[in-house]
């Protein structure tokens, strides 16, 4: 089971590397 705070940066993540990717496009 993964911690909030790890939710979170994983959030945070994941909506950068999707923002970069549509960035590229």
């Amino acid at each position: 089971m993964m911690s909030w705070w790890h939710m979170i940066l994983w959030l945070l993540i994941t909506d950068r590397l999707s923002c970069g990717t549509v960035a590229m496009r």
